[in-house]
């Protein structure tokens, strides 16, 4: 290949690209979008306009309640207000009407090349073919490449320099625009070579980019459930065996009748019918065939999650602290709280430790975890484990600082943590003064309900109602459970199986753009002029 020749057609088509209205058009909707960013501020305390020009609070559209006294809707509304709007511009806007706009923008590029007049002076030359098409997949690309990273650095930096809100998964926007356009623009360019139409162009690709989405989330769709049936069964299949081995537990049925129902549940009868396999297949076929879009987004949340990681996070429970609070630093290792020796086996091993101060007196943050107990008992003539609850907990923690000297301890059922990247724990409170300063301890469990956790706060400043709520909401807007990733995203790794592995898909993705680019080139060597 002529590389000085590449590079000119290559800068002929950016030129094209450049002088394109649809592209200045796009650019300045973009422009408008960022502007806003600029414009509104979505800080913690509120949205401002230019600056501090103008202030609202977050109270007029978002419903928010109190129960015991804390906030029981999430409290984190700077953060869940930016997530929508980001959800909104990249994937709705940007995703879906972008992606289709920069089609309809890109399409006339083939066709234009294959008019009579241009094709004469462009296949004259002594250069080959696939320079001349590469040169116009390429200045797509740089097209929708530009536009997205127009966008998603603005909108970065509007968030981070006015509202002051750093997010870094916004910046991978840009890439997963573009990649998800590479897949659909072959599809483009093919259809150009094949009709030498712009309007075929635009409406065929338009059709296949709404179908290959169609057919992805239906088998996303069927996987899930796959998944969804397969951890079921298992999970009865170890609670028969649990059964089975406990000695207590009533004999209702036989081992063989147990040994049997495990055959029944793993030979499921299928009793689909014969046009529901054939869809089954067929869609699972097409999904492995045609380019996999939709796990461009899977791909993209899970890099999201590894820069947006919470400052800490504890296992499967998914029980997070998303940030440190400003004037807070972590204390490594965890210290353990002044506790009584009464309470001291009750709350566990600290896991974190934040200290900081609010105004002119220190707090302090103490998170701990042990094991749920549980006890057996007998129901219908088995035998059944019961595990703690948040409330039997609290309660025996109450009994054993009452018994350490506490009184006046209180107890009310609340929600602990509000964040926009999960959901909020439900938690038994205890709170008390003590030696003229104010205790409290929240008592809750993980997501997956095997995990206790103790918050202890010890707050150096003199009680009063506006600064409880102050200590409390501190933490509170730092915390939640974490997302959990559906069993999809869970197993889509490097080291997966094929049918869940990145490398397959974007390989196999890439290849079908490959095979277009190649029969696009085959039909246009075959064109005469």
């Amino acid at each position: 290949m002529n590389t000085p020749a590449f590079g000119a057609l290559l800068r002929d088509a950016i030129y094209q690209v450049l002088d394109n209205w649809v592209f200045r058009i796009l650019a300045v909707l973009i422009a408008i979008l960022v502007l806003t960013t600029f414009v509104f501020g979505f800080r913690q305390d509120g949205i401002v306009l230019l600056f501090g020009l103008e202030h609202w609070s977050y109270d007029a559209f978002l419903d928010t309640f109190s129960a015991g006294g804390a906030p029981n809707a999430p409290s984190d509304a700077q953060g869940m207000v930016i997530d929508i709007l980001v959800k909104i511009l990249f994937e709705g806007i940007a995703g879906n009407l972008g992606v289709l706009a920069c089609v309809a923008a890109t399409a006339f590029f083939v066709p234009a090349m294959l008019q009579k007049g241009a094709a004469d002076v462009l296949f004259h030359k002594p250069l080959p073919r696939l320079t001349f098409y590469l040169a116009r997949y390429i200045a797509g690309l740089l097209f929708v490449g530009s536009l997205a990273t127009l966008m998603s650095v603005g909108v970065y930096l509007g968030f981070l320099l006015v509202s002051q809100y750093n997010d870094p998964g916004i910046l991978l926007a840009g890439p997963l625009i573009t990649y998800i356009f590479a897949l659909v623009y072959a599809v483009s360019m093919w259809v150009g070579v094949m009709t030498r139409s712009t309007v075929a162009a635009i409406l065929l690709t338009v059709i296949f980019f709404s179908v290959n989405g169609c057919i992805h989330r239906a088998w996303g769709t069927m996987t899930q459930n796959e998944l969804t049936r397969t951890a079921e069964v298992e999970a009865g299949r170890d609670l028969r065996r649990k059964e089975r081995s406990n000695p207590e537990a009533a004999p209702e049925a036989g081992a063989a009748e147990e040994d049997q129902a495990d055959l029944d549940t793993d030979e499921i009868e299928d009793t689909e019918s014969a046009f529901v396999t054939w869809m089954r297949r067929t869609i699972t076929t097409l999904h492995y065939i045609l380019p996999k879009t939709g796990d461009a987004d899977v791909l993209a949340h899970k890099m999201r999650r590894v820069v947006n990681r919470p400052a800490f996070t504890d296992g499967t429970s998914l029980v997070s602290v998303f940030r440190i609070p400003d004037g807070f630093e972590r204390v490594s290792p965890a210290e353990v709280p002044p506790l009584p020796n009464e309470a001291r086996a009750l709350v566990g091993e600290p896991v974190l430790t934040l200290k900081g101060s609010l105004g002119d007196a220190p707090v302090t943050y103490t998170l701990l975890r042990r094991d749920v107990s549980k006890r057996t008992v007998e129901r219908r003539g088995k035998s059944r484990e019961v595990l703690e609850s948040n409330s039997q907990a609290a309660q025996a923690l109450r009994e054993a600082l009452e018994a350490a000297g506490a009184t006046g301890i209180s107890r009310t059922i609340m929600s602990l943590g509000a964040n926009m990247h999960g959901n909020p724990m439900g938690a038994a409170l205890l709170d008390w003064t003590e030696g003229g300063h104010t205790r409290r301890v929240a008592v809750f469990k993980g997501a997956n309900g095997e995990r206790l956790y103790t918050l202890w706060i010890e707050d150096g400043g003199m009680p009063s109602e506006e600064r409880d709520k102050l200590v409390f909401d501190t933490i509170h807007r730092a915390m939640g459970y974490d997302l959990k990733a559906n069993s999809y995203e869970e197993r889509f790794t490097l080291t997966a199986p094929w049918r869940y592995n990145i490398l397959f898909s974007v390989g196999s993705s890439l290849a079908f753009v490959a095979v277009l680019l190649l029969l696009g080139w085959w039909k246009l060597r075959r064109i005469e002029f």
